[in-house]
């Protein structure tokens, strides 16, 4: 049985920092992923059957807001952002009860300006609403990666851990050793070894050297492997 060792090791810890420098390095990509996620909401649109010509309507409103905040806010210093943060929210707070397509644009948009103002709770409250609202596409395992990002901001590690799970095991996300890895490492950080191990295994199950996420998680195992942490 793998055993638990928890006390500090000085080169260990160099060994973890450098792990969570690429992991925030990845993490910087949450902007990208949401302007992914945006996109994709678009084409879903194109797809899904539009019966009236109301939603039009609120699709067009939602875009506008997003493209005010967009270009609005791109050379304009932090103290400079909050009225478009302000008025973005305003702008889209009506149609994010609404439901299907609009409601989850409504709520990604809400996401990204919340998440940049760093107002992380209500930041993963809008990810897991926009989720909901596209279930069975691939744009709801976004939303839980990014609502998964929003909850280690929160320092809250057994959500993170839950939406990376449901990240990864979603056969729509295009990403699923990253959200792994993610899990390996919440998993390893509280001292759950044998959970990381599983984790990490997902990842290493496949020998794909060519994903960088692959690589990191082999190298956790034999570190794990060498301090006793597994077997």
């Amino acid at each position: 049985m793998a055993k638990k060792d928890n006390t500090k090791m000085p080169k260990k810890e160099n060994q973890i920092d450098k792990v969570a420098g690429v992991v925030s390095k990845y993490k910087g990509l949450l902007i990208t992923i949401i302007c992914v996620a945006v996109v994709g909401l678009i084409g879903y649109a194109v797809y899904e059957k539009v019966s009236t010509s109301v939603k039009d309507k609120y699709l067009s409103e939602i875009e506008k807001a997003e493209y005010a905040l967009i270009t609005g806010t791109s050379a304009l210093s932090d103290s400079e952002l909050a009225p478009y943060y302000e008025a973005t929210l305003k702008s889209v707070e009506p149609y994010t009860s609404k439901g299907g397509v609009v409601g989850a644009r409504a709520n990604l948009l809400k996401a990204e300006v919340e998440f940049r103002n760093k107002n992380f709770e209500a930041a993963r409250t809008a990810y897991i609403v926009a989720a909901s609202k596209v279930k069975k596409t691939y744009l709801a395992p976004i939303c839980y990666f990014n609502a998964a990002t929003a909850c280690e901001e929160l320092n809250d590690a057994a959500k993170a851990i839950e939406y990376y799970t449901l990240a990864a095991e979603d056969k729509n996300f295009a990403d699923p050793t990253r959200a792994w890895f993610a899990v390996g490492r919440l998993k390893e950080n509280s001292l759950d070894y044998v959970g990381a191990k599983e984790a990490y295994e997902k990842i290493t199950a496949k020998d794909n050297t060519q994903d960088p996420w692959h690589n990191l998680a082999k190298s956790r195992l034999i570190s794990m492997q060498i301090d006793g942490k597994i077997e």
